[in-house]
């Protein structure tokens, strides 16, 4: 009894060693480093999401400041706050996609 026992234990040890080795090689097929060409894309993409970011929080800045100058109702505000936290929990997730995929294909570790 003992002896299947071994055997069976040495089996799944086989087993899991062979999927962590499959799962170590498709994760570094996914992390393949990116051409200079898809780099520099990317880093455009970038470039342009977090302008359109500092460009919604310039709005909202100056909705804020109107609203507390009294120059608009809560209702304004409040409708204004909504939108520009549905807008930046959006335009932040693209942007971390954007950096994540340019880390995962090393496109902050080119050299001259």
């Amino acid at each position: 009894m003992i002896k299947l026992e071994k055997i069976l234990l040495f089996t799944i040890c086989v087993i899991l060693a062979i999927i962590l080795r499959v799962t170590c090689v498709g994760a570094q097929e996914t992390t393949a480093k990116l051409d200079k060409d898809t780099c520099f894309a990317l880093f455009q993409q970038i470039i342009e999401t977090q302008n359109t970011r500092r460009a919604y929080q310039l709005g909202f800045e100056e909705t804020l400041l109107r609203h507390e100058e009294n120059k608009i109702s809560k209702e304004q505000y409040d409708a204004y706050l909504t939108t520009w936290k549905d807008k930046e929990n959006e335009l932040r997730t693209k942007v971390t996609a954007l950096y994540n995929h340019a880390y995962a294909g090393s496109c902050f570790n080119y050299k001259k």
